[in-house]
């Protein structure tokens, strides 16, 4: 890439280890074309001189609507639960062991928020399982029928994604940054979702198109990377000051 750049000056790409971008070298953003129907090549400028810069147009897209689609269901400042509810008839029935009561009951208010409605019986519950003489004790203690479970894009959460979100609450530390402890379950449905509905590989974008993804880019919250973690923004090369101003007609 840097033989086809008519510039001054370039510098060894493996100086680029140490080039850390942040979001004021992102918002001085500006496109050069889109490459292989694949990644934009941009231009942004540092203390240090001018950087170029490739952009995964997927995981770019995927990032923004990622973000607009937990703004969507957590709120500006993720403390909203804008789910829907599935209530099950019969109520689902769960055996919990120790750790996950002491969990569900630490944690009950949270659980509860995101639209898990649960009541803990015993031996002595009018449920026909758990009243039945035939049922061994050990499988009658402990038991949660779970009434109702959040729903989004059309998956209704089950049992085992109620396990999950208590072991989630567990591993974070319940009440520690309670607003932002969230269903896996819902978290995994909504970067499918982004993921699903982004850019792909291969479509083409226009200038005009490169620019008005960027620019989004630009706005969010963690735009180095998209929802499964991949890079969104690579340094490719770094011109010195001497470079002067890159162009799509720098670019053969």
């Amino acid at each position: 890439m840097a033989a086809a750049l008519r510039v001054g000056s370039v510098r060894d790409l493996k100086g680029l280890r140490e080039v850390k971008i942040s979001k004021s070298v992102l918002a001085t953003l500006q496109v050069i074309r889109q490459v292989d129907r694949k990644f934009i090549l941009a231009k942004a400028s540092t203390p240090r001189g001018s950087l170029l810069l490739c952009i995964d147009q997927h995981a770019a897209d995927e990032r923004v609507r990622l973000e607009s689609l937990e703004a969507a269901v957590f709120g500006p400042d993720g403390s909203q639960r804008n789910v829907d509810f599935h209530e099950h008839e019969p109520p689902l029935i769960l055996l919990m062991n120790a750790k996950e009561r002491e969990t569900l009951w630490g944690n009950e208010d949270l659980v509860r928020s995101w639209g898990f409605d649960f009541e803990c019986v015993s031996c002595h519950s009018e449920s026909s399982f758990l009243s039945d003489p035939n049922t061994p004790e050990q499988n009658r203690e402990g038991h949660v029928l779970l009434h109702s479970t959040p729903k989004v894009e059309k998956r209704i959460a089950n049992a085992d994604d109620f396990r999950e979100f208590l072991r989630h609450i567990a591993c974070t530390g319940g009440y520690s940054g309670y607003s932002y402890i969230r269903p896996p379950v819902i978290t995994r449905l909504l970067h499918s979702r982004a993921c699903r509905s982004a850019i792909m590989f291969g479509d083409w974008l226009s200038v005009g198109q490169c620019k008005a993804l960027v620019e989004e880019l630009k706005t969010c919250q963690l735009p180095f990377q998209c929802a499964h973690g991949r890079p969104s923004v690579v340094p490719l090369a770094e011109l010195n000051a001497s470079c002067g101003s890159t162009s799509s007609d720098d670019i053969v």
